[in-house]
């Protein structure tokens, strides 16, 4: 879509501009420009959600009937909400056994 390729277009220009920021040594103007960055991204990203949502809920209440539309949409929410969190436990999960592992390692050299 025209919206996800502009998204795309303006998180590559923002890349760029920190890889500079960088580049130059400006470790203060870079993080300024991450955070600023990423809380566009997260924005835009919360809102194109929201669209999505509200689309998906106004398409099952005509097919389906007000009542059964609801419970729909929350059984949607719940499987992804449990997606979610599966993948999220998994990463931390993952990153814990890799924190182990350094420390372990660590322990050897000394």
């Amino acid at each position: 879509s025209t919206g996800g390729r502009s998204q795309c277009l303006r998180a590559r220009r923002a890349a760029e501009l920190m890889e500079r920021h960088w580049r130059q040594g400006d470790a203060d103007g870079l993080l300024s420009a991450v955070l600023l960055a990423w809380r566009q991204v997260k924005s835009i990203s919360s809102l194109l959600s929201q669209r999505q949502q509200s689309v998906r809920a106004a398409v099952l209440r005509f097919c389906e009937g007000d009542e059964r539309a609801a419970v729909h949409v929350c059984l949607l929410d719940w499987r992804h909400r449990t997606r979610a969190g599966k993948a999220f436990r998994t990463e931390v999960q993952e990153r814990d056994e890799s924190i182990q592992r350094l420390q372990e390692g660590a322990k050897s050299l000394l």
